[in-house]
């Protein structure tokens, strides 16, 4: 009788840890290729861009972007090097995870460890790419 009162509070305990341990966000990169400079987190809201963080690349390629509050809008976000934007990526309700890729080509480098909304969307970022490459010989005899 006494276990049955105790089992809602133990799960609400548990759901309440597991919950405070998902605050924030942490994002993790490891871009080979790059090393020893500042890199900065965008992202769009509506027809504008903006930064949301700054980190500095160690000399291996590491850096990561860390908020103690999860950031506000989920969607497309993206990397800027300098002024120029390096790839982007999408930011859902998982915001603890980490990429590596190389400065070569980094859709198709890309690795995702802990979000399988990145997974999918760097899978199907690849699959469009080949498809486009299986096109181009029709595209181009329809523009000649």
């Amino acid at each position: 009788m006494k276990i049955m009162r105790l089992t809602p509070i133990f799960f609400f305990l548990l759901s309440s840890v597991s919950a405070f341990g998902q605050s924030g966000y942490n994002l993790k990169f490891k871009i080979t290729g790059l090393k020893d400079t500042t890199i900065y987190l965008g992202n769009y809201y509506g027809e504008t861009t903006y930064i949301k963080d700054t980190a500095r690349v160690n000399n291996v390629g590491e850096f990561s972007f860390e908020g103690k509050k999860p950031l506000t809008y989920q969607g497309v976000y993206f990397l800027v090097l300098g002024k120029t934007k390096q790839f982007e990526f999408v930011i859902g309700s998982n915001q603890n995870f980490s990429m590596s890729t190389t400065s070569s080509d980094y859709v198709r480098n890309m690795k995702v460890t802990g979000d399988v909304d990145n997974t999918l969307y760097f899978d199907n970022m690849i699959f469009i790419s080949q498809r486009h490459v299986e096109a181009e010989p029709f595209l181009n005899t329809i523009n000649d």
